[in-house]
């Protein structure tokens, strides 16, 4: 059996996001979902950074960061398991987000996939190959999310919404 906590981010009075953070019997994480207006997500996964930032130490993910990681789970999803470039442009994005404040960033989303975390190593490889993240120093974590990164997952985005 599960326990469930809601976290709501409000702009004014209307609530732009909502997430639920599904623990196990043990109290671990087993799911995430995220109800957004994607425009207003991006807006803040773009603000993000200073709040991660300004959060550091902390034991949990941010909003903005279990946000970015729930895209990044959804585009392995809709890719069936293929490197896209929407699931590099989400990976970029998840990855800059979570790299601030957070230890052993790889492994939490290799976690979050369910793949191994040489695989994701990998992976990010291919992602700043394919300028979806920016460099990073050999063997130290880092790069941010490039405007190529932003716009794929946006056209993706508008894509799924017209299809609606």
């Amino acid at each position: 059996m599960g326990v469930c906590v809601s976290y709501a981010s409000k702009c004014g009075s209307v609530t732009s996001m909502d997430i639920h953070l599904h623990r196990d019997s043990e109290g671990r994480i087993n799911r995430i979902s995220v109800d957004a207006d994607i425009a207003e997500a991006i807006r803040l996964l773009a603000t993000g950074v200073a709040e991660a930032v300004h959060e550091g130490g902390k034991d949990t993910m941010s909003a903005v960061e279990t946000a970015a990681v729930e895209r990044l789970v959804g585009a392995q999803r809709d890719s069936n398991g293929a490197v896209t470039p929407e699931y590099l442009g989400a990976l970029s994005l998840a990855y800059s987000e979570l790299a601030p404040t957070t230890r052993a960033v790889s492994s939490q989303l290799a976690d979050a996939l369910g793949i191994a975390t040489p695989t994701l190593k990998n992976h990010l490889t291919r992602a700043r190959d394919a300028g979806y993240l920016t460099p990073a120093s050999p063997g130290r974590r880092g790069g941010q999310a490039t405007e190529r990164a932003i716009e794929v997952i946006k056209s993706d985005a508008d894509a799924s919404a017209e299809a609606r």
